[in-house]
């Protein structure tokens, strides 16, 4: 069978357990500049369920599909990068839907391996020509990536965050997970999707974007990544709900407020305009969407409102632990700079760095490049338009080409490599 994405119906994290291959249907969309990191998202997620097995992309379109109110088709560039990535990201099976194109019923314009002009088109052409190349990829065939950052996400969570009579309608699970994301994704950092309950053990980074609903065992777990020396980084409204979706009487995050260094009060949603706040740390900037009236216990203001009703109050906590490790609590919607500072902070202080050395915040992949290493093959993918430089120390062969570096590599166009290392 198989799943698809972040479905909102169904708990994957209890179904996943019961099938014999974690599979999955990705389709994404050519008129979506964020499409490619979606899709890696997805794809994490999968590993995720799949406890960091190999999973299997069951579904893909090989260009256009027929459901969205506007179909644009793939590139045959597109399409390769799409099936790559999934390999990248742990995949031992690249699969499209569908074998021959329908001439009749829902799905007619939904375009296939050998669409309605047959054979001697531009999609089978391409399809073919990456089916060839897969089988240079055999290597990585049943080997894991190696990560050390964790992305937290729970169905439960989700259902409850977004039932009716909230203080915001805007404030938006799968929003806060894709923010959280990108800028662990620009800077080539592999993370697993997980479940707060799931092993944390092997992770210095924990990202948990919005958790409002917590049980008291997840809870502790998400607390022992401080304890014994790790990094954990909550985003806003998180903690507020037991496992029956019932609030937490007392000072949110009521689970987690000892350990960040602050507590709130009461959930403050901002006007269109937004709030200024002020940071030493990480540069003025204005807060939208979101606030929390918070205050410092013994952690620290990492950045504070400087208006409205807020003025003056924490924004952002952060506490360090006697065991070495930080808790954070973003109680805001920052602008994607200074989240990806914050991100990038968390990072650094757990020592985790991108798959090509980068630390977020050091730098990031030029724009548009992708990094994913599983196994020994480091994966690069340019999902741009425009050609870019990316200088590597090491010596690689390309196993798409047989090319050899010589200290960076070039990538064209909606380019791909699949770079091994050699000797001198």
């Amino acid at each position: 069978t198989n799943f698809m994405s972040f479905f909102h119906l169904t708990d994957y994290w209890r179904w996943a357990p019961e099938v014999d291959v974690v599979a999955d249907d990705s389709y994404g969309d050519p008129a979506d500049a964020d499409s490619p990191m979606r899709q890696g998202l997805a794809h994490d997620l999968m590993r995720g369920l799949a406890g960091g097995a190999p999973w299997m992309l069951m579904e893909q379109a090989v260009s256009a599909v027929p459901w969205r109110p506007h179909n644009l088709p793939k590139t045959a560039g597109s399409m390769r990068l799409d099936s790559l990535r999934a390999i990248a990201r742990g995949a031992d099976g690249s699969c499209f839907f569908q074998w021959r194109q329908s001439a009749f019923g829902a799905e007619r314009f939904h375009w296939a391996l050998v669409p309605h002009a047959g054979p001697d088109t531009q999609v089978h052409r391409g399809v073919r020509a990456h089916g060839a190349e897969l089988r240079r990829l055999d290597r990585v065939v049943g080997t894991r990536l190696e990560t050390r950052a964790a992305l937290v996400f729970d169905w439960s969570s989700w259902w409850a965050a977004e039932e009716p009579a909230k203080p915001s309608e805007h404030l938006r699970v799968l929003d806060q997970l894709l923010a959280y994301y990108r800028p662990l994704w620009r800077a080539g950092i592999a993370v697993d999707v997980v479940h707060p309950g799931g092993d944390l053990s092997g992770y210095d980074l924990v990202v948990a974007p919005q958790l409002f609903l917590v049980g008291d065992d997840d809870a502790r777990n998400l607390r022992a990544v401080v304890e014994r020396g790790g990094v954990l980084l909550l985003g806003p409204y998180s903690g507020v709900a037991d496992i029956d979706a019932h609030i937490r009487l007392g000072r949110f995050p009521v689970p987690f407020a000892d350990l960040v260094g602050g507590s709130g009060e009461e959930y403050c949603p901002l006007p269109d305009t937004g709030i200024p706040v002020s940071s030493s740390m990480l540069g003025d900037f204005t807060a939208t969407l979101w606030g929390e009236r918070l205050r410092v216990d013994d952690g620290e203001a990492v950045a504070t409102f400087g208006g409205g009703d807020l003025d003056g109050l924490p924004a952002v906590l952060r506490r360090r632990a006697p065991s070495g490790g930080e808790a954070w609590y973003v109680g805001t919607i920052p602008p994607a700079a200074a989240l990806a500072d914050i991100v990038a902070r968390c990072a650094r202080s757990a020592g985790v760095v991108g798959v090509t050395g980068l630390a977020p915040g050091d730098g990031e992949l030029p724009e548009g490049v992708e990094a994913v290493r599983r196994g020994d093959v480091l994966f690069l993918f340019n999902t741009s338009t425009n050609e870019c430089d990316l200088a590597l120390p090491e010596l690689y062969r390309d196993l798409l080409t047989g090319a050899e570096t010589t200290g960076s590599v070039r990538l064209g166009p909606r380019g791909a490599l699949a770079l091994i290392e050699r000797t001198p």
